[in-house]
């Protein structure tokens, strides 16, 4: 039942912060087109399947951008906390906060995983989620667009790191099944 909630409240903040399904859909047929023009001048499909992550990683920055910022409506003051780990001690009066911070997770979950794979080293993954974590809360505190905070970087970051550990599994196993498959 709580799964159901979190996806209720995703979908709900999709929805009522004007982002429209079909401005993702034009953007993705955008880069599908790029991509298939440079396929046919390119005809290199590593450089292809990187050029393809890479624009992935851009339309993720975007639509996370646009969800958290660009949508939202202007506060009539500027709201923010620099107060570790207060959501969590604020989670007995506002049951709710659980749901926030899972959807911050959630959220930078993909930064990992795109990253991971389209970034060599782990470490400039987890500097461009935190880079990514920080201007999202620096530009609501500036344009006023929502609860600049401290807890929302963190819990960003913890999705960012859980993205990077399942592309690391990934790379892993399918090394050891390349090993496995090779020396049959």
């Amino acid at each position: 039942m709580e799964q159901v909630r979190i996806i209720d409240s995703l979908y709900y903040s999709l929805t009522s912060s004007g982002l429209s399904i079909n401005i993702l859909l034009h953007v993705l047929l955008a880069s599908l087109i790029v991509i298939g023009v440079y396929a046919v001048m390119a005809r290199d499909w590593k450089s292809i399947s990187k050029l393809s992550l890479w624009l992935l990683f851009v339309e993720y920055i975007a639509f996370v951008i646009s969800l958290t910022v660009v949508y939202r409506e202007v506060s009539t003051e500027r709201e923010y906390s620099l107060m570790p780990f207060w959501s969590y001690t604020a989670m007995r009066d506002v049951p709710d906060l659980i749901n926030e911070i899972l959807l911050n997770i959630l959220l930078f979950i993909p930064s990992g995983v795109i990253g991971g794979f389209a970034v060599k080293q782990t470490r400039n993954v987890l500097a461009i989620g935190f880079f990514l974590s920080s201007s999202i809360e620096f530009l609501q505190f500036i344009f006023k667009k929502g609860f600049a905070e401290l807890d929302d970087v963190m819990h960003n970051f913890i999705g960012c790191v859980i993205g990077v550990m399942i592309t690391t599994i990934i790379n892993l196993t399918a090394q050891k099944c390349i090993r496995i498959f090779s020396k049959e």
